[in-house]
């Protein structure tokens, strides 16, 4: 006698259909919760573990009747410009990146623009539901951003970055702080002690002040000459880096865009690297001349579109109670802003941890 429990004998203990159990399985919104505890407890009880095959064959079955019922997923930019995604440029590669793995999974992006002076957001989302659309996905939003104006509990939603405060959704989001110590670790392998990390226009509260973690976590581990604290201004100003800069003397300046270099060199007559090291955390391949840290945008924004379209395949809606967060590594490149090589010798502080890249 086969002693492996099926859906069927869950079904048979539970009073419910083979389909509602396997809905409650995969946590449907379909089965309520009550109904849902009490199948989950049966099937602990007697011991139910799913056929991978069965599953797997399952999965691909959802998958394309996503795709039949609709294949738009709406992208909700909340920013003052319509289509400032397609121009911004580090915007731009998340949306490429989601965009490509979409067309890879059969869906389209189709941009819903909520600050339309034209349609307004009751419209809009209107016109999301007499479509059938079924999936958000977030573009990163502004420093203050309240929240989306209008109910997301029947949709599949993710958002790209950590801006969304707001939203407790499943986001994806480059690693800032594996950024600030794969960048820490290359400057001391090319013997630069003294780093300093200049951040500014409210970019550390956007990363969680992940970047400000990893540097006070790697200034703890150095000796106390080579520390230089870190500056966090509001805005750029040159005044304030002058003074930062000219009271510590940092070898290498460890900032987060090359509009910063540019802003250095033309306001204070700063050149990297005939003046100081430079390294760019928000490094874009495709135009920046700098050292630093490319953070893999394009990854970023198809992680975001992947978790959206399991949820769509695993028919879960709305906000989950355990958010995910996919992070995504960047890499190092090199550029034209660092010297040959530091003035002073490699010196670590006995018992000092070493940075993990």
């Amino acid at each position: 006698m086969d002693s492996t429990p099926s859906l069927r004998d869950i079904a048979v203990r539970t009073g419910v259909t083979i389909m509602s159990v396997s809905r409650a399985l995969r946590g449907s919104p379909q089965v309520s919760a009550a109904k849902r505890d009490e199948i989950l407890r049966v099937a602990k009880e007697l011991g139910y573990r799913p056929d991978p095959q069965v599953t797997r064959l399952m999965a691909l079955l959802r998958t394309s009747k996503a795709k039949r019922a609709d294949s738009v997923i709406a992208l909700i930019n909340t920013r003052a410009e319509r289509g400032l995604h397609l121009r911004e440029p580090h915007l731009r590669v998340f949306y490429e990146g989601a965009a490509r793995r979409a067309e890879e999974l059969g869906f389209k992006l189709e941009e819903f623009w909520l600050a339309d002076p034209a349609i307004s957001v009751r419209r809009q989302q209107a016109i999301i539901n007499a479509r059938g659309i079924e999936a958000l996905l977030l573009l990163p939003v502004e420093a203050g951003f309240k929240g989306l104006p209008f109910d997301v509990s029947r949709f599949a939603l993710s958002a790209i970055g950590r801006s969304h405060h707001s939203v407790p959704c499943d986001r994806a989001s480059p690693n800032h702080y594996n950024a600030v110590t794969l960048a820490l670790a290359r400057l001391a392998e090319r013997g630069f002690r003294r780093v300093g990390a200049a951040f500014f226009d409210g970019i550390n509260d956007r990363t969680d002040r992940r970047y400000s973690a990893a540097v006070f976590d790697h200034l703890e581990q150095i000796a106390p000459a080579d520390r230089v604290p870190p500056l966090i201004h509001p805005r750029w100003e040159a005044g304030a880096f002058r003074a930062w800069f000219e009271a510590h003397r940092p070898e290498v300046v460890l900032t987060h865009g090359e509009h910063i270099r540019e802003s250095a060199r033309r306001e204070l007559g700063l050149r990297a690297p005939r003046d100081y090291g430079y390294v760019n955390l928000n490094l874009l391949q495709s135009s920046d001349r700098s050292s630093g840290i490319d953070q893999n945008y394009g990854l970023v924004g198809a992680a975001a579109l992947d978790l959206v379209a399991g949820q769509l395949n695993h028919q879960e809606r709305g906000l989950p109670a355990f958010p995910r967060t996919v992070t995504i590594n960047g890499v190092w490149r090199e550029g034209d802003s660092l010297p040959s090589r530091s003035r002073a010798a490699p010196r670590r502080r006995t018992g000092a941890r070493k940075t993990v890249s």
